[in-house]
């Protein structure tokens, strides 16, 4: 009987301890499920005020917050955690506020910016405690067209999700507007999961302005920086971004699916500091189908430090098929001097068809060289400056139009490289309507100098040079050559040469080939002193003019060179009395007859003066200080002030 009133006694403690923890467990659903809505005065409401709440508390830990439009609310002290927040009207966050939003239960967005608006002159803290799927600030869709978080207090995100949306911020509004998140100047910190994205950007148009570091020079953050998978994301000119990454994926993605285009547009400045990364810097992908990738650069970008990454570029193209087009434009700087055996530009495929473009009116530095596919064109227009010191390797492929290299008016090619291994291959295709100078090789399979180019040897490093051209055809006639003379000796120290070593190639010249001398140094040619500017292994069609009173140019026995002779009757009607382009005084002085158009470079080829002469003595003060080149009327020299 005994045991029989034990037994019923622990039967019915034991039902009520599994009732109590039932209980217990739906207290606890409900209170971590819960959403607590802003029910409070549409404008000037206290977040600490728990009569504004829909649960009539203040938001607790485990508390889903719901702002909608048109709501305004204000957060003026240490308001604790939450579990997430949802932003439809807008919150402003005093430099005496603080917000935490912590999610460890939930695999939803941290915060959602639905079309509202956040303030933050206080602390604003995101953080993932488990990996979820979800990014940790994301701008989606709402009532208003445009939402906007403006940071000028503390702003932290980390996330713990290693998968593809685990970014730090994701932009993904498509009912119009821009989404907007401007950093502030200070207080910003961003640490995504392994691998995953900082920004971003899945659809829609945003903007990025402010300043952010990730990571440091000690320890480089492992992520991507900024991933485009459709849509246009616009850093903007206050934008100040400067990442010190170790990545194996590429950095910066721009992609499409098929049937999309996908931009990124860089108006600030932009600095990658590379920690042992094994992958391109920024990658144009698109998918196979009719999709195009843009990426424009009308800021500031550098980057340096190792990268090895064998088979991509520190700019890399890889398009799906033969009708998806990647194009980078730059009106920008971008100084890339990193070392490794990663190669500057690269594009993908040397015998499929990928039609990459470069349009560069800027000034683009490469120190290890291009490799470009078969379908692979860039255009260095006017006022751009290109400077390379490795190698260009173009391709050829069934049906594609080979690589092709326009340097036209206004450009400037600056091939700054002495080892005869690294050149310009056979090919890829150089059409030089602009200027090239330079040293060292410069060969090409096919090489087509223009009316109106300019080729002039040296360059800032070393005014004085040997340049060796190779290719065929070569043809100059109506190209211009730029040559410095300091003396008669040696070529490539004493005087500029061109050589073109291509065996029994034939040169072609014309009346409207023009030698221009500049005397330069120490040295005063005496009448009859003679130079050889060009030399070649074939032989040369036609006597060039010469661009320089006093300089007489003339062919040698054979036809295999051009002569410079000194001799004091020659003259030309733009300078008076063989008068000539010099410096004094921070100013340059010639005597000249008037109305003549006078024409000042730096040397890299950019336009710095434009005017005309007057009857007499001409006294032009220039503020730059370096190698300069002079136009005025058809005398060409260079001057260093």
């Amino acid at each position: 009987m005994k045991t029989k009133n034990f037994t019923s006694l622990f039967s019915r403690r034991f039902l009520q301890v599994v009732m109590l923890s039932a209980i217990f467990s739906c207290l606890f659903l409900s209170v971590s499920a819960q959403t607590n809505t802003w029910v409070g005065p549409a404008t000037g409401g206290d977040w600490s005020n728990g009569a504004n709440w829909s649960s009539t508390v203040v938001p607790v830990a485990t508390d889903s917050v719901l702002i909608a439009s048109p709501n305004a609310v204000t957060i003026s002290t240490a308001v604790g955690t939450i579990d997430k927040l949802t932003v439809q009207g807008s919150l402003n966050i005093t430099s005496s506020g603080s917000l935490t939003i912590s999610q460890a239960v939930k695999s939803t967005d941290i915060l959602e910016i639905a079309g509202g608006v956040i303030t933050n002159a206080g602390s604003l803290i995101l953080t993932q405690t488990a990996a979820f799927s979800n990014p940790g600030l994301n701008f989606v869709n709402g009532t208003a067209a445009n939402g906007t978080l403006t940071n000028t207090g503390t702003l932290t995100i980390s996330t713990a999700f290693t998968g593809s949306t685990g970014a730090c911020v994701n932009f993904n509004q498509t009912t119009g507007g821009t989404a907007d998140l401007e950093m502030g100047s200070s207080g910003v910190t961003l640490t995504p999961a392994s691998g995953r994205n900082v920004f971003n950007m899945n659809a829609g148009a945003a903007q990025i302005g402010g300043n952010v570091t990730i990571g440091s020079i000690s320890t480089a953050q492992n992520c991507r920086l900024i991933g485009v998978i459709s849509g246009s994301l616009t850093l903007l000119s206050t934008a100040n971004i400067n990442a010190y990454v170790a990545f194996s994926t590429s950095n910066i993605s721009i992609a499409a699916a098929s049937g999309v285009t996908s931009s990124l547009t860089n108006n600030g400045t932009l600095a990658l500091h590379l920690n042992g990364a094994t992958s391109s810097v920024i990658n144009s992908q698109p998918s196979a189908g009719a999709v195009s990738t843009t990426f424009t650069n009308t800021g500031t970008i550098t980057i340096d430090g190792a990268n090895s990454a064998s088979s991509n570029g520190i700019f890399a193209f890889q398009g799906g098929d033969a009708i998806t087009t990647m194009t980078i434009n730059n009106t920008g700087t971008i100084t890339d001097t990193h070392t490794g055996t990663t190669v500057s530009v690269y594009s993908f495929s040397s015998t499929s068809i990928r039609l990459a473009t470069i349009n560069n009116s800027g000034t683009m530095s490469f120190p290890i060289g291009m490799t470009l596919g078969c379908a692979a064109t860039l255009n260095n227009n006017s006022g751009g400056v290109v400077n390379m010191k490795s190698s260009i390797t173009g391709a050829t492929g069934t049906g594609a139009p080979g690589t092709i290299i326009n340097n036209n008016l206004g450009g400037t090619f600056n091939f700054d490289v002495l080892d005869a291994t690294k050149t310009c291959t056979n090919t890829l295709t150089f059409k030089n309507y602009g200027t090239i100078i330079g040293r060292g090789v410069f060969l090409t399979g096919t090489f087509s100098p223009q009316s109106g180019g300019i080729i002039s040897p040296g360059n800032a490093t070393n005014a004085v040079d040997k340049f060796t051209i190779n290719g065929t055809p070569m043809n100059f006639s109506g190209t211009i050559f730029v040559m410095d003379v300091k003396g008669k000796t040696t070529a490539g120290t004493d005087f500029d040469q061109v050589v073109s070593s291509t065996a029994s190639a034939a040169v072609t010249m014309s009346a409207a080939t023009v030698f221009n001398v500049n005397v330069g140094g120490t040295y005063s040619p005496a009448n009859t002193d003679q130079v050889t500017l060009f030399t070649c292994s074939g032989t040369i069609s036609t006597v060039p003019s010469s661009g320089t009173s006093n300089w007489l140019t003339s062919l040698n026995t054979g036809s295999t060179a051009v002569l410079a002779t000194y001799s004091n009757t020659t003259g030309l009607e733009s300078l008076k009395s063989s008068s000539a382009i010099s410096s004094i005084d921070g100013n340059i002085q010639f005597t000249s007859n008037g109305n003549q158009p006078i024409e000042i470079y730096n040397a890299v080829g950019q336009r710095m003066l434009s005017k005309t002469s007057v009857e007499g003595l001409n006294s032009i003060p220039v503020a730059a200080r370096g190698l300069l080149i002079v136009k005025v009327g058809n005398s060409t020299q260079k001057i260093v002030l």
